[in-house]
């Protein structure tokens, strides 16, 4: 049982009040931040160090945003926990491993993430942010902007030269008959759990609700995705094959190319029902978990005028300016990609203009990932866009054509490529063979993710086989895609492998 099973479900940190500030309303400030999450956190400390006077109103109780509250950290600990749980359930029987449970509480686990997000993370947040980057911030504090250099919290006004607006995003709920009964729960439901789910339908399929439907099946629960439309396309067509293939193996269930047509319960779930080819299906389940995207938070901005896309985000310049020229939005507000990196750099460009440093945003590659009880890890073209761009690829990948074996191996895979070495992972780089340069890497497995930031890098800097193959790699690594180059870099006309 967790020590910290029965911490509250709502978090109770409070800031200490000396790390708090005061805003004065006699100061005119370079820029007032509306919401301290990723991007306005990393926005209004770049603001500080280059020498600028910032304020931050955030209505939450803790700077940092969604991430450590309800996303990515939550995430990557459901993640953590369900690998944990498929391996002890593939290797049970094998060497020293024990038999565990077929049901695994979740309850227990999201208490021991609750109890250490409010005492540690918001803390360090708090502590950071105040003592190391000099913010000046107040939370719980909700604001109103008047006109484009104006804003009003608790019924006092504040001037600024600048508005920066990132307020971020929040699930999308869809129009379903039933999506309000009991049980019907988003990515930020779960982190608040008070019951232990056995059967779970999943409706939509995005990078976050990929993880938490694998944590479901790695807890024991009987678990079904539903998706209007084909899952994880944009993965490379080998990839979704090994990363489906792989959660079917494990018992999740899979319709694509459904028409929803209703939650059904009385007061709590019961079952969704859907069409397929022709006919509804009815799957009883006691929870639905919602991955059906998020919507900006924009309507704080929309008695401005400032210029609204199609899908509640607030439109922006390169440089994060809205249509009104000192009004910058920042972060998820803005709509895709919904990334951490993107939120936290938008934040950065947006300080740096408003101190007279004229920045855009740069046209990277950027990096992917989502989870299911593996890593899986993208960067650049996949190989059938290598072919229509290029007219060809030349792939490296492993396990080698044809060849069924436990391969790729290396750290958290290296006891399943022994005992199910069908199960130890997939990867794959694509070669355009005329100029020699990768355009893209593909790892499915465990700890690629940290070398795939910087792989995007190398691919922007147009990377080739046979600089590749000069470079060292720490073996046994990962992502195999040194040692695999150096076999083909003496080739004059490459051939894959």
């Amino acid at each position: 049982m967790s020590k910290y099973q029965g911490w509250p479900r709502e978090s109770m940190y409070i800031p200490p009040g000396d790390a708090l500030t005061k805003p004065n309303k006699d100061t005119v400030y370079d820029a007032i931040f509306i919401g301290g999450g990723a991007a306005g956190r990393f926005g209004s400390s770049f603001l500080r160090a280059l020498g600028g006077t910032q304020f931050t109103f955030e209505i939450d109780n803790h700077l940092g945003g969604q991430c450590c509250k309800h996303n990515c950290v939550p995430e990557h600990f459901a993640y953590d926990n369900a690998v944990n749980m498929d391996h002890l359930r593939w290797f049970a029987g094998h060497m020293w491993y024990p038999e565990i449970p077929e049901k695994i509480p979740m309850v227990p686990i999201f208490d021991t993430f609750r109890k250490v997000r409010d005492t540690n993370v918001y803390k360090f947040m708090t502590d950071q942010s105040k003592g190391q980057l000099g913010m000046e911030f107040e939370v719980f504090k909700e604001a109103k902007i008047i006109d484009p250099n104006t804003v009003e919290v608790a019924g006092e006004r504040y001037r600024a030269k600048n508005i920066v607006i990132g307020t971020g995003a929040r699930p999308q709920i869809p129009d379903i008959p039933g999506v309000n009964l009991k049980n019907v729960l988003t990515n930020r439901d779960l982190v608040k759990l008070d019951y232990e789910p056995e059967k779970v339908v999943v409706i939509g399929q995005g990078k976050t609700s990929a993880g938490y439907t694998s944590f479901f099946s790695a807890c024991g629960c009987d678990v079904t995705i539903v998706n209007r439309s084909r899952i994880y396309r944009w993965l490379d067509d080998e990839v979704r094959d090994f990363v489906i293939s792989n959660m079917k193996r494990r018992g999740i269930k899979i319709h694509e190319g459904v028409t929803i047509k209703e939650i059904k319960g009385s007061e709590k779930v019961e079952a969704v029902i859907f069409e397929e080819n022709g006919r509804i299906v009815e799957v009883p389940c006691d929870t639905v978990l919602l991955g059906t995207g998020v919507i900006p938070n924009s309507e704080i901005a929309k008695p401005l005028g400032v210029e609204i896309g199609p899908n509640n985000e607030i439109v922006v310049n390169k440089k994060f300016q809205t249509s009104i020229p000192n009004v910058y939005a920042i972060g998820d507000v803005n709509g895709p990609p919904y990334v951490m990196s993107a939120a936290r750099q938008s934040g950065m460009i947006a300080a740096k203009n408003i101190m007279g440093e004229e920045t855009e945003m740069m046209d990277r590659t950027m990096p992917e990932f989502m989870f299911t009880t593996y890593e899986v890890t993208w960067v650049g073209l996949t190989e059938k866009e290598c072919i229509e761009k290029y007219g060809d690829a030349v792939v490296i990948k492993m396990p080698p054509f044809n060849l069924d074996i436990g391969l790729p191996l290396a750290e958290r895979s290296m006891v399943m490529a022994h005992v199910h070495p069908e199960m130890s992972g997939f990867q794959k780089a694509i070669i355009e063979p005329k100029s020699r340069k990768f355009v893209g890497f593909h790892h499915v497995g465990y700890g690629a993710k940290a070398a795939f930031q910087y792989l995007a890098v190398l691919l922007d800097k147009g990377l080739t086989v046979d600089e590749l193959a000069t470079y060292h790699e720490l073996f046994l690594n990962a992502e195999h895609f040194i040692q695999l180059t150096r076999l083909r870099a003496g080739q004059k006309n490459l051939s894959s492998l």
